[in-house]
């Protein structure tokens, strides 16, 4: 039985888009943040270089988690947007 909470935050179209949207927005800030402090001179301490190794890291496993959470929702909207054969 689905209930509400299943159909909110379940996997559907909404959440496909919606994580999408937000994933790239927050790839594109998270970059612009990193691009000003590397304009204002952040490079130059030896803490931003690792915090920027962290960055890469941390942008690197987000990436591929949503990826894979889109791809997962993607495969089960086209199962059941698919039609089922009347063998």
């Amino acid at each position: 039985m689905n209930g509400w909470k299943s159909k909110l935050f379940g996997d559907n179209t909404l959440n496909f888009w919606g994580w999408l949207v937000a994933g790239v927005t927050i790839l594109v800030a998270s970059a612009a943040a990193v691009l000003y402090a590397v304009t204002i001179g952040a490079y130059r301490s030896p803490e931003a270089i690792l915090l920027f190794a962290i960055w890469v890291l941390l942008v690197g496993v987000f990436g591929v988690l949503l990826q894979s959470y889109l791809a997962r929702v993607a495969r089960k909207l086209d199962t059941e947007a698919a039609p089922e054969d009347a063998d």
